[in-house]
């Protein structure tokens, strides 16, 4: 643990300006997302719904997102973003706990999923960690992913969130090193992950003008 904080220290202060860049743009990415759950509404009864968010989702995106770091960061990958994802996402789960729903079938199915992949993940090495922990994430959205398709309407006010988002992925992936697994795969992933949820809102528009 002693030499984890030491490295961690080490890589840390040989930070670029455009690591610090990215950081901070992670962090003002959240801020939309935030307020979009503070507010939004169901246009019918008038109650907030926490702009659709999934709680169960955020808890488990919570929880890979540390996974992730520690795997990214061993192996000396692409790792910065995490260090603001980590935080960031520990407030969203917090904010989106009141608006938690009943766990069904499917949500229960997927963290049964990715509890096999984090068993999977103890017994490979940590370029393959990556790869299963990357699937992981992917996987840990889909009830996200399902709800946005269901109700798009609920979650108009995350286009900007996705949007900003998917912006930061393109950011990292210019700034990366080397297109590699350590490097490329998880903000390339996130980036088609958030791209399909953008599209599945915009649904969301024409229903709402129909």
């Amino acid at each position: 643990m002693e030499k984890f904080i030491s490295d961690l220290t080490d890589q840390i202060r040989a930070m670029t300006q455009i690591n610090l860049i990215t950081i901070g743009l992670a962090v003002i990415c959240y801020i939309p997302l935030w307020t979009a759950i503070a507010t939004s509404k169901d246009e019918q009864t008038g109650t907030k719904n926490g702009a659709g968010q999934n709680f169960y989702t955020w808890m488990l995106w919570l929880i890979l997102d540390f996974i992730q770091f520690t795997c990214t960061f061993l192996e000396h990958g692409t790792y910065v973003h995490f260090l603001a994802f980590i935080p960031c996402a520990t407030l969203t789960t917090i904010l989106v706990l009141k608006y938690r729903k009943k766990i069904d079938c499917f949500e229960i199915f997927i963290a049964l999923f990715i509890v096999f992949c984090i068993f999977i993940w103890l017994t490979v090495d940590r370029k393959q960690a990556i790869i299963f922990e990357t699937v992981c994430q992917v996987v840990a959205g889909f009830p996200l992913l399902r709800d946005s398709w269901r109700k798009p309407e609920e979650f108009l006010k995350t286009l900007i969130p996705l949007s900003c988002f998917m912006a930061l992925y393109i950011l990292i992936l210019c700034t990366i090193p080397e297109f590699s697994v350590k490097h490329a795969l998880f903000p390339m992933a996130l980036l088609i992950y958030s791209f399909l949820s953008f599209l599945f809102i915009l649904r969301g528009l024409k229903l709402k003008n129909v």
